[in-house]
């Protein structure tokens, strides 16, 4: 994975996110064995998972999002 790569991806989600397109925002993770929204919490590692978090979003009152990129581990992304 390269910082381009990452940051085209980080944002598609933005844009998904912010626009509560649920079914694109999560498809982003079709090929991810895991995610994990902060380093306290239990990862996801099913897609129904990842599904099923991302479902809240509909309720959120939503003015901007800002995602950074901060780190690139091999396949990791941390932002």
């Amino acid at each position: 994975m390269n910082i381009e790569f990452a940051n085209d991806w980080l944002n598609k989600l933005k844009e998904y996110w912010f626009n509560k397109d649920i079914d694109k925002a999560v498809a982003l993770f079709n090929k991810t064995t895991f995610y994990q929204e902060t380093p306290f919490m239990k990862p996801y590692t099913t897609i129904e998972e990842i599904n099923q978090e991302w479902q809240h979003i509909k309720n959120e009152n939503i003015e901007k999002i800002e995602i950074k990129l901060l780190a690139i581990d091999g396949y990791t992304v941390i932002a």
